[in-house]
């Protein structure tokens, strides 16, 4: 990934996996430079929420990638099958997502 032109185009990973690399981090960072980072899809996003039935701390950290890839915004998509209103509502909250659709 940290080639010129690398030949990832779909890399998934664990939020604690982002949570505790810093070499991930910093690739990430240097795919952002160079405007090779083009999405953040969160799966199983109910599990950022405390009101969630499967919740994880790690995913809490996430609201971090809307700060550290905001310019340019890298965009981030959260899904779930099982969340409530009330669980969509606190993950989107937290991962500062706008203009989203259910």
């Amino acid at each position: 990934m940290n080639e010129t032109n690398p030949s990832i185009t779909l890399l998934y990973v664990t939020p604690e996996k982002i949570a505790a690399s810093d070499k991930l981090n910093n690739t990430f960072v240097s795919l952002h430079r160079r405007g090779l980072l083009t999405r953040f899809v969160i799966d199983e996003a109910h599990c950022i929420s405390q009101w969630g039935h499967d919740f994880r701390p790690d995913y809490t950290k996430l609201h971090s990638l809307r700060k550290v890839y905001a310019n340019p915004r890298v965009p981030i998509m959260a899904l779930t099958a099982t969340a409530t209103p009330k669980i969509a509502t606190d993950a989107r909250d937290h991962l500062s997502i706008t203009n989203s659709k259910l």
